[in-house]
């Protein structure tokens, strides 16, 4: 069975989920409502990608979901559909942090779920 992860952005938006089945899914939107199919019940994680308007440097973003109450990286999906806040990427390069220069976003951007049922994954799973 597939579930959708569905989410906003503010920006043209590549949705990554690195899967423990080896594969990377990815979907892309150009502003707005972003679509991602994923097997169920598989250990995922996410990463955006975007260009800030004022920049040609392509940054990557590592996503957790906000899951009773704790962030987690790792994650399965559990329901048909994941429908997750705005995605709310930085929009100039100014509000960027990455203190190394690699493209890669310091910190993690936590979404909340709005719909749908994810559950956390152990270390292993």
């Amino acid at each position: 069975m597939e579930s959708q992860i569905i989410a906003t952005v503010p920006i043209k938006t590549t949705l990554k989920a690195f899967c423990k089945d080896g594969e990377v899914y990815s979907a892309i939107s150009d502003k707005g409502e972003i679509s991602l199919s994923i097997p169920s019940n598989l250990s995922c994680y996410l990463i955006s990608e975007h260009k800030p308007l004022d920049s040609n440097r392509l940054f990557r973003t590592k996503l957790a979901l906000l899951i009773e109450g704790k962030s987690s990286i790792d994650f399965k999906v559990i329901s048909e559909k994941l429908v997750l806040e705005l995605i709310n990427l930085a929009m100039s390069e100014e509000e960027i942090i990455d203190a190394n220069s690699d493209q890669v976003v310091d910190n993690i951007l936590t979404l909340t779920i709005e719909t749908g049922e994810a559950s956390m994954v152990v270390s292993g799973e």
